[in-house]
């Protein structure tokens, strides 16, 4: 079984050197079928102004891009035409719509007056892999940001320090031989929505790859927006023929579930799974967004008898789902998982809204939108779970009560809501139900990488009344 590679630590470069570089003719391609309108959008204004794009991850009300059609002078009105507004900033400009501000929709709007975003540069660097000069970090860095689709990035509520909204963009670079035993060099990088005081990833990211050829990035491909929260990114010849495929690994809602990504060196997204693409339609408002193998307790590689290597997920219950590889694409054989109708687009929205309340520690605005989509679909357990999980970093363990109980009474088998069960009965002092909660759950996920984490909370409670 091959383990993902661990990520390293990084040295960090600032970027202010990019305003002034020419940017080359790709972004100019605006009236593309295959791009979104944000996209199209994106690629114009890089190319008018000569900086670094980006769009608040919040604007997700459709742009009309024949905005760019606007003289240069008149782009700035046609943009507040479409409800946008452009802050141009000595490094990037930015996008946000212009109800984000507006005071009627708090505890949504934004309090601050004027936005900055931190770019950073880490090299990376794992087995295998050598550390990029800084020359080569320059050079790569101002290929991928005049070449690649920018991540929305998260707009914090709050004002910082002077007014400020500060905001940041973590640009991760890798340089390492994809074929063995070739002289040819290839450049990994993730771009990834980051906490501006911290390199933490907030959640939204993309994979950019391409050739190192004379100490300069040629760029091959981007891969569609991914979930890069906890991300670990690792160099895997999962398909046997002799090359590395890029793999990513990372954390979804509230870091329950885990979504597997892999890409091979054409950019062909060989992990895609057609069923979970509506898990993130909030990032597909934005661009094209690939759709990971999803599981709540992590996917192992392992060798097959003959031909690529096989992929087992494992849920929270301890059952196994094998993927085998078969036309270009990873499918699942065995060990389906029972359909559930999809959920109510707007209490997925509704959810997603918490969990950004939930990333700015604002836990009681977070519970209202958890409960309201419970209340729009009650037959997904994920919006109950949420809701009591908010309600418990509160301190409000008898409501969180509640709604993990609500969670077990849609989902019997959904182990994670008896960890949370536990936890809150123990806060609660009510240790025997305590217990019963954790058993329950060690159960129902034997195999769960929490188990040992569990088996030590049982012990402490065996010390307690």
């Amino acid at each position: 079984m091959r383990k993902i590679l661990d990520r390293s630590t990084y040295k960090i470069f600032l970027l202010a050197y990019l305003v002034s570089v020419p940017l080359l003719a790709f972004g100019q391609q605006v009236g593309s079928p295959s791009l979104s309108a944000q996209d199209q959008v994106q690629d114009c204004l890089r190319g008018l102004w000569g900086k670094p794009v980006f769009w608040d991850q919040a604007a997700v009300t459709p742009v009309d891009p024949s905005l760019c059609k606007a003289q240069p002078e008149k782009i700035d009105e046609a943009l507040r035409v479409q409800h946008v507004m452009a802050f141009h900033l000595s490094n990037a400009l930015l996008l946000i719509q212009d109800a984000s501000f507006d005071k009627n929709n708090a505890p949504f709007n934004y309090l601050w007056k004027t936005p900055t975003i931190n770019m950073r540069v880490i090299p990376r660097s794992t087995p295998g892999s050598r550390p990029p000069t800084d020359a080569e970090l320059l050079a790569v860095t101002d290929t991928v940001l005049k070449n690649s689709h920018l991540v929305p990035l998260t707009c914090p509520f709050k004002a910082s320090e002077g007014g400020m909204g500060r905001l940041a963009l973590n640009l991760f670079i890798e340089i390492r031989k994809m074929h063995p035993g070739a002289q040819q060099e290839s450049v990994i990088a993730l771009l990834a929505d980051s906490d501006a005081d911290h390199e933490t990833v907030l959640g939204v990211g993309r994979l950019v790859y391409g050739e190192l050829r004379d100490g300069h990035l040629q760029f091959r491909w981007e891969s569609p927006l991914l979930e890069t929260s906890m991300s670990q990114v690792g160099l895997v010849d999962l398909l046997r023929n002799g090359n590395l495929q890029i793999i990513l690994t990372s954390n979804f809602g509230m870091g329950n579930h885990t979504a597997f990504y892999a890409f091979d060196l054409d950019g062909t997204e060989i992990s895609r799974q057609t069923s979970t693409c509506g898990m993130f339609d909030d990032l597909a408002r934005h661009s094209a967004t690939a759709c990971p193998i999803t599981t709540e307790d992590g996917v192992d590689i392992r060798d097959s008898s003959s031909g690529p290597k096989e992929l087992i997920a494992v849920d929270e219950s301890g059952k196994k789902a094998r993927y085998v590889f078969e036309n270009a694409r990873y499918k699942e054989v065995e060990g389906p998982k029972s359909a559930r109708r999809p959920s109510v687009p707007r209490a997925t929205t509704l959810n997603a809204a918490g969990l950004k309340l939930m990333q700015v520690g604002d836990y009681q605005a977070a519970i209202v939108r958890f409960e309201e989509a419970a209340q729009l679909d009650s037959s997904d357990p994920l919006f109950a779970n949420n809701a009591g999980f908010a309600y418990y970093e509160l301190g409000k363990y008898d409501e969180s009560l509640y709604w993990f109980n609500k969670t077990i009474e849609i989902d019997p088998n959904r182990g994670v809501a008896y960890l949370n069960l536990g936890d809150a009965y123990a806060k609660l002092d009510r240790n025997a139900e305590a217990r019963q909660a954790y058993i329950k759950y060690i159960q129902l996920a034997p195999n769960s990488k929490s188990v040992p984490a569990v088996r030590k909370k049982l012990e402490d409670l065996a010390r307690t009344p």
